[in-house]
């Protein structure tokens, strides 16, 4: 990442560790939080501009099994984004919930012995129209 204000180094590197990226969006409540999707198989980045120098993210989301073709932060809500993709799933997840005792629910796409991640807040399956 680069700040163009301060010369042609970048500010920040991202470790995503696969190749291409579909989606970027940073959150308006809180600067310092990028969101990143992704290709099919992919999960979403969440990166901390203030730790990205370790290249690592801050949290790391499954639950789509195709590209991540959208991300939007909620606007006046610091940790929740709502993701779409081409698996037709629609999911708004909660990144404040991730240390939480939160309930988890037994239904996970991909492995029904799976808990689902505390993230998440919603998912809507089969999805085939446009998310604006």
């Amino acid at each position: 990442f680069w700040d163009a204000r301060s010369g042609s180094k970048p500010v920040g590197v991202c470790n995503v560790g696969f190749g291409e990226l579909y989606c970027v969006d940073w959150n308006a409540e809180d600067s310092n939080l990028v969101a990143i999707g992704s290709h099919s198989g992919h999960p979403i980045l969440i990166f901390d501009r203030r730790t990205m120098k370790a290249g690592q993210p801050l949290h790391s989301l499954s639950l789509h099994s195709e590209t991540v073709s959208c991300l939007r932060w909620r606007p006046g809500v610091v940790g929740e984004l709502v993701s779409g993709g081409d698996d037709g799933r629609v999911v708004i997840w909660d990144i404040t919930r991730r240390n939480t005792d939160v309930a988890r629910v037994k239904d996970h796409p991909k492995d029904p012995s799976k808990p689902l991640d505390p993230c998440v807040v919603f998912q809507h399956s089969a999805h085939r129209g446009s998310v604006e």
